[in-house]
């Protein structure tokens, strides 16, 4: 009787220091706070979320995040081409046969040491198996930096897009090769150029200032060009001025068809 009293008076106490001490109580295993509640799944309330998600993010801060450091890569391919000649049209096989075999690759870097500024360059290597020679042909060679991100400019060997065309492209006036019909997806020589950029609303204007093959400053050739938006469709239109030329000019008109 006196063991089953004993029980009876210090069972609030066992009670007290078995809630205490549990361990799989809620308490124990995720603290005083609600453990299914958005801030401690999520560290952050909806409310919280929507707001953050509003804040606007520049576009130098995206950079940073997302494209600092060094990327490098490239392609390497090759072709086999075949020319058959028949002297007489009803022989067995052709009179005279020719292999050609191309190896080539094209490597580029794309340094970002900050959102602030960008080295691109591309090399392009061509290998002959006839006599083992490999040559290297600089592609694209440049530097991206801004004033305050409203204005952009690029310095360096650049290859000038003025309009779209696949085959053929007649505002193509400023890159030192044309389109060439049988590999019209291959890079093509550009020239030296600082290329000044000023992005508004609606309204996209640029201006070259090409070096290419000048000995003096009164050589340079400008080439300004505005690109203006109506509805779906752009409007461009661009000059090119070398006082060793006659002057050109083009106009173009990018859009969807259907």
């Amino acid at each position: 009787m006196k063991r089953l009293t004993l029980f009876f008076l210090l069972l609030p106490f066992l009670l007290t220091a078995q809630e205490e001490l549990d361990p799989f109580s809620e308490e124990a295993l995720f603290g005083d706070e609600d453990p299914f509640n958005e801030e401690s799944l999520f560290g952050q309330t909806e409310e919280e979320a929507v707001q953050k998600e509003e804040e606007p993010v520049s576009v130098l801060e995206s950079l940073e995040q997302e494209t600092r450091g060094i990327l490098w890569g490239g392609k390497v391919y090759s072709d086999l081409q075949a020319d058959f000649t028949w002297q007489d049209a009803q022989a067995d096989w052709a009179d005279r046969q020719t292999w050609n075999p191309q190896f080539g690759a094209d490597l580029f870097i794309d340094a970002r040491p900050d959102g602030d500024y960008r080295v691109y360059g591309k090399v392009h290597f061509d290998f002959d198996p006839a006599d083992s020679s490999l040559d290297a042909t600089p592609g694209e060679l440049f530097a991206d930096f801004h004033y305050r991100d409203r204005v952009r400019f690029r310095m360096g060997k650049q290859m000038i897009n003025w309009s779209v065309g696949y085959l053929y492209s007649p505002a193509d006036i400023l890159n030192l090769e044309a389109i060439n019909p049988l590999d019209p997806e291959a890079d093509r020589e550009g020239p030296l150029a600082m290329k000044t950029q000023i992005p508004l609303k609606g309204v996209n204007l640029q201006l070259y200032t090409l070096f290419q093959e000048m000995e003096e400053p009164r050589e340079i050739t400008w080439a300004p060009k505005a690109e203006f938006l109506a509805g779906n469709w752009e409007i461009g239109t661009g000059a090119v001025l070398d006082p060793r030329m006659t002057p050109k000019g083009s106009l173009s008109l990018t859009g969807p068809v259907g």
